[in-house]
């Protein structure tokens, strides 16, 4: 499937550079010409080249130097451990002479910070911390060797027109490819002694050299409150907060319907929360882990 409104991703741009390092660099220029000497923004143009030489090697690349910057962690934590370090536990400020030439536990950076998913509001949605509510699909594909052009095109194009309609709607969408080795093979036995041997000498023989395989997911965010909303909810009770939730769970639920059946095509698969030997477990939290930590694994959660 094509990558849907993949020029929404590009950040503004003039003469070929970002908007914003743009702005920053030509001003400070600006400003030391004015303050220092004139001569100074002779220097602009030269800037202006040297930014647009960087921005060739990707349009995303200032972004990606300010996220190096976010991640650069704390200065006491990664001395301590002699790398630049994350770590998944949260501590509160604590007295305890054996760390105080080293370091204090509060001072850890925490997984957490960087991780937005909160919990399951519904069997198929995940809030965020943010006040996202988030859907996934899995999408197998389809059998397009016994599908002419036109009707891939036509197929195309009516998802293209799906998403168009909720233009100007909170909603943003996401799709990832993921590969991964995988193992597939006949588990059912013949009845025939030596061609059962011979079947599973064969799919014995593959365990060792497994499959790859992409498999495609489009993820459905749903953003229904503004900073105004945001800062209006602090004052909100309780109750108050359950019925706004449940009031955009129903229209996340609506949403949902809408892309499961033009989705349907691609033989999809919702994800969400299921049960197995009496225990609830999670798919779309797994696959969020999967997105975290590059691991399949099961993510067990609460039924309630």
């Amino acid at each position: 499937m094509s990558t849907l409104y993949k020029a929404m991703t590009r950040p503004a741009m003039y003469v070929g550079v970002p908007v914003v390092p743009l702005t920053v660099v030509a001003g400070a220029l600006f400003l030391a010409g004015v303050y220092i000497s004139k001569l100074i923004w002779l220097a602009i143009p030269v800037a202006v080249f040297i930014l647009r030489m960087i921005t060739k090697q990707d349009d995303h690349i200032f972004n990606l130097y300010f996220l190096k910057l976010k991640m650069l962690g704390n200065s006491v934590c990664n001395r301590f451990f002699g790398a630049r370090a994350f770590l998944s536990g949260q501590y509160e400020a604590v007295e305890i002479d054996e760390f105080i030439n080293a370091m204090k536990l509060n001072e850890r950076i925490t997984t957490g910070k960087y991780i937005p998913y909160s919990s399951h509001v519904d069997k198929n949605i995940v809030k965020t911390k943010n006040g996202d509510y988030v859907a996934t699909w899995q999408l197998m594909g389809i059998n397009f060797e016994s599908i002419s052009a036109e009707m891939l095109e036509t197929i195309d194009s009516q998802v293209a027109t799906l998403v168009r309609s909720f233009s100007g709607l909170p909603v943003s969408f996401y799709n990832h490819s993921c590969r991964a080795s995988f193992y597939d093979a006949f588990t059912t036995k013949s009845g025939n002694k030596y061609a059962d041997i011979i079947s599973d000498c064969y799919y014995g023989s593959m365990k060792k050299n497994k499959f790859k395989g992409n498999t495609l997911y489009f993820t459905l965010i749903y953003r229904p409150d503004g900073r105004v909303e945001k800062l209006e909810k602090r004052k909100k009770s309780i109750k108050e907060k359950k019925d706004d939730i449940n009031i955009h769970v129903k229209r996340m639920n609506e949403m949902i319907n809408t892309f499961s059946g033009a989705l349907d095509k691609f033989t999809c698969k919702l994800l969400g929360m299921y049960e197995e030997n009496g225990k609830v477990f999670s798919s779309q939290l797994s696959f969020y882990n999967y997105l975290l930590t590059g691991k399949l694994q099961k993510i067990r959660v609460t039924d309630s």
